[in-house]
């Protein structure tokens, strides 16, 4: 127990009814953007069949606007996590909104084994100009092997936390390492902080440095060669299969507009002299949504295979020729297999050339965030 009296420290993510308004006002902007957008759309195609790429055009605009209306959506959190810091040790409590049940943790000064405070180097972004660093901070209590973690900003005060644990008899460590990292290597491998190397805390706080600022970050990171390779395997095995659902899914959806182009769209396109499907606004429309699709879908991912677009143009055509056979067993419609040929030909050069734009764009960016450029 601390020898002193303080004020309990009190902190909960339970919605404000503050944060519930404002997330309500936000879900009815976004959701009645995307409504006017989709309902518009269809007005102009029942007026005129021929706009319907205007359709197109106004769902996917509206996609997005979805996407926004239902984030912000203003449902009861999953977990509400709340705590209490008091003369007594740290209360934990948990409640699992959807089942109802509830946990709770208290921790007593005496059960506390250590505390260790370090650096958490936040990286802020800046436009048209190079990142840098502010130096926020890390503070990790260990108690019977579980861990409290409670992080500082340029505006807290980490000495409200110090000195409580100061005065209840919590040694209380030094870190010069970069925390930040620590965690995230945590998320992958097994971290012991127990293990991480410190000094005793000074109690001048000029250790953390808070709220300072650079373009670099000094503070080295806690992991060996051997964690390293570990992270890249477990990484491998966390991305490699999410990139090849992704890859299935895009073939997939490929294929099926694939068929709807062959059957809906293109019999009843204009051809030129040659007979070969004439370029006008359905084919360009067609072109951008073929290579849409795996640009969104996949070419951002890690460990896509090369030779997608190679697949793309198999997929294609086949769901293009089926499509144009289904039509053929109906009706007569002139020869254009040839036109799918000519097409998807012109497809694979966009795919490939997105695909080698996107991962160049990636390897860029990757190596300017790396050295902060």
């Amino acid at each position: 127990m601390a020898k002193n009296k303080y004020d309990p420290i009190k902190h909960s993510n339970r919605h404000t009814e503050r944060d519930k308004r404002l997330f309500f006002l936000l879900f009815l902007v976004f959701g009645l953007v995307a409504l006017l957008l989709i309902v518009f759309g269809i007005y102009i195609v029942i007026v005129d069949s021929g706009l319907w790429a205007l359709l197109i055009l106004f769902l996917v605009i509206a996609a997005p606007m979805i996407f926004f209306a239902l984030a912000f959506y203003p449902r009861q959190r999953e977990v509400v996590y709340s705590y209490e810091l008091n003369d007594n040790g740290l209360y934990q409590h948990w409640e699992y909104t959807k089942t109802g049940k509830e946990k709770e943790i208290y921790t007593p000064f005496e059960d506390m084994d250590k505390v260790l405070i370090g650096h958490l180097p936040t990286r802020i972004p800046v436009h048209k100009g190079r990142d840098y660093f502010r130096f926020d901070a890390r503070l990790i209590l260990m108690y019977q092997g579980n861990y409290f973690v409670q992080d500082f900003y340029p505006m807290d005060d980490p000495n409200q936390w110090i000195d409580r644990f100061a005065d209840a008899g919590i040694p209380i460590r030094y870190t010069n390492y970069d925390l930040f990292s620590a965690f995230i290597t945590a998320y992958y491998i097994e971290v012991d902080f127990y293990e991480m190397e410190s000094i005793p805390w000074d109690f001048t706080g000029d250790q953390l440095r808070l709220g300072e600022e650079s373009h670099r970050n000094p503070f080295p990171k806690w992991i060996s060669e051997e964690g390293e390779e570990k992270i890249k395997t477990v990484k491998e095995d966390i991305k490699v299969p999410k990139t090849r659902r992704a890859e299935k899914l895009t073939l997939w959806m490929l294929f099926v507009f694939a068929v709807f182009f062959g059957s809906v769209m293109m019999p009843g396109m204009p051809l030129d002299e040659d007979g070969v499907v004439s370029f006008g606004e359905a084919l360009f429309t067609a072109i951008i949504i073929n290579a849409l699709i795996p640009f969104v879908f996949v070419y951002w991912r890690s460990y896509t295979k090369w030779y997608n677009p190679i697949l793309y143009f198999i997929v294609v055509s086949i769901g293009n020729c089926l499509g144009l056979f289904i039509v053929s067993l109906f009706r007569d419609i002139p020869n254009l297999y040839g036109s799918i040929f000519i097409m998807n030909i012109f497809n694979l050069f966009l795919w490939a050339t997105l695909l080698i734009f996107v991962k160049g764009i990636k390897f860029i960016g990757d190596y300017k965030r790396k050295h902060n450029l």
